[in-house]
């Protein structure tokens, strides 16, 4: 069944849209001084609709990764705001959001202006703005009226020279709306720095999670940055490696304890995170076969257990009594006789290659 419905969608890309524009304040809806309480009664009623593991085992129609993305920001958003020092250097940070800048200023209208003297006509050309602008000063000839026309007046440039006389213009300035995407890129690649030194502080601490949240919003606010890409690639291996850990101690606990179903959803949950190592596998398999549930899960979690740690002898002895269960004696031949290998004397391993001959 579909695990997200469309108001669970509107309402993530709206929070996802507050992350992206707005301040972590507007995500939990309290302001710069805020009660401890007020954080956490929004940070839960947030976590109750979109905590990931509400919708373990559900058909989110491919929005699996944007809930978890928009997850992990949540929790960076809480964390930041619960502790009073980093609540500080990220109010320092976004400053004073909400007013709107001031206008630019309009450039002034281009003016021509001339002025006349006594034997002598002044003819400015330019604008307000420009500080060079040039004058072209000339002597009336005797008898010659005070309002002649410039353009018949002895010595007064060509019309084509009056346009070289013109003033050179400086470096032009970009449109006031290019300005300001130019400025609101500046501050992302600043944001984005400031979170990928973030990660590597806590990639030397070894806070896998806490890393890749960090490297990945670096890469949300640059994008084309490969060195940021990287570094959240291998974080994020390492976090949900370090997850599937945690996932498997809790599901030892739960079969320490008896509680066999219980394990097997932490199990289940570890393979999702495809850890390196085949424990999550392993166990899995044996538990569904000890509960004789799904034996095609079993194998498969069998196998994907002796890919991952091949020199397992407990891995291949499993995988190949449930070959030699579901009649597969050449599979199960194999595995045992990989397992006299790893182990001669072992008598499992040694009965088996004599029973599948």
């Amino acid at each position: 069944m579909a695990g997200l419905s469309a108001e669970d969608l509107r309402e993530l890309a709206q929070l996802k849209e507050i992350l992206e524009n707005g301040t972590y304040y507007d995500l939990f809806g309290v302001g710069r001084e805020f009660e401890r309480a007020e954080l956490r009664t929004s940070y839960y009623a947030i976590s109750r609709r979109f905590h990931p593991d509400r919708f373990y085992r559900q058909d989110l129609g491919g929005h699996e990764e944007l809930l978890e993305q928009v997850f992990a920001r949540i929790n960076l958003a809480y964390r930041t705001l619960d502790d009073p020092d980093e609540r500080s250097r990220y109010s320092r940070e976004i400053g004073n959001r909400g007013g709107k800048a001031p206008p630019p200023p309009k450039p002034a209208p281009r003016k021509t202006r001339r002025s006349t003297q006594k034997g002598q006509r002044v003819a400015k050309i330019g604008t307000a703005e420009e500080d060079d602008t040039h004058t072209v000063e000339f002597s009336l000839g005797p008898g010659e009226p005070e309002d002649a026309d410039a353009g018949e007046v002895p010595g007064a440039p060509s019309k084509p020279e009056a346009k070289k006389a013109k003033k050179k213009k400086g470096p032009s300035r970009a449109p006031p709306a290019v300005a300001a995407l130019q400025k609101q890129l500046v501050k992302r690649l600043k944001k984005a720095r400031r979170y990928y030194e973030s990660g590597l502080e806590d990639a030397q601490s070894g806070q896998w999670i806490k890393a890749a949240s960090s490297f990945y919003l670096a890469c949300q606010f640059d994008t084309r940055n490969a060195d940021y890409k990287a570094e959240y690639e291998a974080a994020n291996s390492k976090a949900r490696s370090h997850q599937a850990t945690e996932y498997v101690r809790m599901a030892r606990n739960a079969e320490d304890y008896g509680s066999h179903r219980e394990a097997i959803v932490y199990y289940q949950k570890a393979t999702e995170l495809n850890p390196p190592d085949g424990i999550a596998y392993f166990r899995l398999g044996v538990l569904l076969l000890k509960l004789d549930e799904e034996d095609r899960a079993a194998l498969d979690n069998l196998r994907t257990a002796v890919s991952k740690d091949g020199n397992k002898i407990d891995y291949r002895l499993a995988l190949a009594e449930v070959y030699e269960t579901h009649g597969m004696k050449l599979n199960a031949h194999r595995e045992y006789s990989v397992a006299t290998q790893l182990d001669p004397g072992n008598e499992t391993a040694k009965a088996g290659l004599r029973r599948t001959r």
